[in-house]
């Protein structure tokens, strides 16, 4: 199996799993959560799942995690701290953007019917 290593990202208050946006919807595909509190990145490559329930939620729905809850051995983490609070919590949440998102295909679809 291929060696996988995500950046998990803490500020002194909270901390998030950094996911690119293709591999996320990817394992989410089938999942109605709203992972309310995760975030975007502003050029919408990147989302940033915070630690407490969106980050397992995605290990665990793209298959990562072993029974006992623990990282598969082909997946390893690389944390970075930050001195003060991390840049992305001045980024939009990613529930935001799927709302948004979902807006303007149907607008699209209006406009095309």
């Amino acid at each position: 199996m291929r060696k996988r290593t995500y950046e998990f990202i803490a500020d002194p208050g909270h901390g998030w799993l950094k996911v690119s946006l293709k591999e996320f919807e990817k394992a989410i595909k089938d999942c109605d959560d709203d992972f309310g509190c995760s975030y975007i990145s502003s050029n919408f490559k990147n989302v940033f799942l915070e630690e407490d329930c969106d980050a397992s939620k995605f290990l665990k729905l793209s298959g990562h995690l072993k029974d006992d809850g623990k990282l598969k051995d082909h997946i390893s983490m690389k944390i970075r701290y930050t001195k003060g609070y991390a840049r992305l919590r001045g980024y939009q949440r990613y529930s935001y953007y799927v709302a948004w998102r979902n807006e303007m295909l149907n607008k699209i679809k209006e406009i095309v019917n």
